[in-house]
């Protein structure tokens, strides 16, 4: 009778662990989604930003080029 109980106690923590492990995972690949989409979008937006750092750069050294003339002041 005792190994009869410990049989389905056994059982019902089998059904416990399967349970859980299956949330967990059904929760993981949403979680995992979102954070590659994130990580897209920030990379595209990092793209962006460094194309704008090279475009100033450019006007940057034409304006030191323009200054480096003494005789334009």
């Amino acid at each position: 009778n005792a190994q009869k109980i410990i049989e389905e106690r056994f059982a019902s923590i089998e059904t416990s662990v399967e349970y859980i492990n299956k949330s967990i995972d059904e929760g993981i690949n949403p979680s995992l989604k979102t954070i590659s989409e994130t990580m897209n979008e920030t990379s595209n937006t990092l793209v962006a930003l460094q194309k704008e750092v090279e475009y100033l750069q450019g006007d940057i050294d034409t304006l030191k080029d323009e200054n480096k003339n003494p005789l334009a002041n």
